[in-house]
């Protein structure tokens, strides 16, 4: 007979300081990157070397889309607040955020400016930053079954 595998993420565990420290780096990530591009967008002089096609791109994009922007944002950083104390109020608010930010990308996508964004390595980031929020996912989740297996 075939053993069954029991994935757990526990709430002391080594597991959950990694997860816990990569939900930070993703929040930070996406906080500084939406910081220094409204930054550039107001006219922050010393954030000139936002130019080109992203300058342009983030001086034509109407405000709603920043506020959904800065919406995800701050979700990512209650996600990474929330665990390891409520994993699955940190799944709940990852998704949510990461399903505004896979909309709001499938939205910029749709710009012709956008082709030019993803010159270079920005494509390859945007795929693994893509990845790196569906690993993510999974992990919360396994986080949030193992603290509600734990519960019962």
């Amino acid at each position: 007979m075939a053993k069954s595998v029991h994935l757990r993420i526990d709430q002391d565990s080594p597991a959950a300081r990694v997860l816990l420290a990569v939900l930070w780096a993703r929040a930070l990530w996406a906080l500084g990157l939406f910081s220094v591009l409204i930054g550039y967008r107001v006219g922050v002089p010393w954030l000139q070397f936002v130019d080109g096609a992203t300058g342009q791109f983030v001086g034509i994009v109407r405000l709603p889309f920043l506020f959904l922007w800065l919406g995800y944002v701050l979700g990512y950083l209650v996600a990474a607040w929330r665990f390891p104390r409520h994993p699955g109020q940190a799944l709940l608010v990852y998704f949510l955020a990461t399903a505004l930010d896979f909309s709001l990308w499938l939205i910029a996508s749709m710009f012709v400016e956008y082709d030019f964004l993803l010159g270079g390595a920005a494509s390859g980031i945007d795929i693994a930053f893509n990845a790196l929020d569906l690993l993510l996912l999974s992990c919360l989740l396994i986080a949030a079954l193992s603290s509600r297996a734990r519960q019962s």
